[in-house]
């Protein structure tokens, strides 16, 4: 709840994700694995960085 305070999100808001606490947390996963990239991308981006 802090954290969605200091991010600005709205009381009536926050008592909604609350209520759909399940869902939420399964979104907040769900995007949490989208925005992470696969391990071999990451292994390549390190290379590339060692390169230069």
């Amino acid at each position: 709840m802090a954290i969605m305070e200091r991010l600005g999100v709205s009381k009536e808001y926050q008592n909604e994700i609350v209520k759909n606490y399940r869902q939420y947390i399964n979104a907040a996963r769900r995007a949490g694995e989208w925005l992470t990239p696969p391990p071999e991308e990451i292994t390549e981006e390190k290379q590339n960085n060692t390169d230069a």
